[in-house]
């Protein structure tokens, strides 16, 4: 078994000790596990005592937390992205207003199967995941107003897009 002397506590140990680092002669980093996150926890601790550190560590702590949890994307969105969006469709924001009042069940998510202005407020509520799912196999056409399948069938009525909806459990 290969060993190496780690350089802090000069202690001769199996190289599994060591953790990797390519860039190293012999592929692995010259102080041993411990004392690495010896020295990395007194660096942390160190680092704690700077208040603009500490200031930083929680911004980067809540962008990582919202760009990984959050299951709401549009509260991501400058507030100029979001203008942009409603002059694109204005439709679909017309919609969304439309159906604010309306709540379903817990976890699922309101689903306009058309945005026309007759359709608005006939929506269907999905669990988040089938609801990206579905997008995934639809193309909005906004000069219709409505979606379609990914070869180009318009979903015209609620029962349309439902049907669409079950061929599509299978996928994935």
């Amino acid at each position: 078994m290969k060993t190496k002397r780690c350089y802090r506590c000069k202690v001769e140990k199996p190289l599994s000790e060591f953790y990797t680092h390519l860039q190293m002669a012999d592929g692995r980093l010259k102080d041993c596990i411990e004392c690495h996150r010896a020295e990395s926890r007194e660096h942390y601790h160190e680092k704690r005592k700077d208040p603009e550190w500490r200031e930083k560590e929680k911004q980067r702590g809540r962008e990582k937390y919202h760009r990984l949890y959050s299951r709401q994307p549009a509260k991501h969105y400058s507030k100029e992205r979001r203008q942009q969006y409603k002059d694109r469709y204005p439709e679909k924001y017309l919609a969304k207003v439309a159906s604010v009042h309306l709540r379903g069940p817990e976890g699922r998510e309101k689903h306009h199967w058309s945005y026309r202005t007759e359709d608005s407020k006939d929506v269907l509520f999905l669990p988040i995941l089938i609801h990206n799912k579905y997008h995934r196999y639809m193309v909005y056409d906004q000069e219709q107003m409505q979606y379609r399948t990914l070869e180009g069938v318009l979903l015209d009525t609620r029962e349309a897009a439902e049907a669409y909806y079950a061929t599509l459990e299978d996928k994935d």
